[in-house]
């Protein structure tokens, strides 16, 4: 299994989505601030965490368009709502 790195134009749209995953409990952990800045690194966008604006599902599905990067980012969704320990059901 490998990452699939989205189109430049929705990297910001998969990294907002990691933002508003990680606050869905209330509170940016230092572990999911890392993993967001480490994918920041990885997609090659350079943007401060506190510039990340949340961002709806449906408005996620509009601008993240290809399925692979779709189920990549799945996937750092699904362990970045493990990274402080306790997955809620907001997450």
């Amino acid at each position: 299994m490998h990452d699939i790195l989205p189109p430049e134009n929705e990297r910001i749209h998969a990294l907002r989505a990691m933002k508003t995953i990680a606050l869905a409990d209330g509170e940016l952990h230092d572990k999911e601030v890392r993993l967001i800045q480490i994918a920041a690194n990885t997609m090659q966008v350079t943007v401060g965490i506190d510039d990340l604006e949340p961002i709806q599902p449906d408005v996620l599905a509009e601008k993240f368009t290809e399925t692979e990067a779709r189920e990549s980012l799945v996937r750092r969704l699904v362990m970045l709502t493990t990274l402080d320990g306790e997955a809620t059901e907001d997450e």
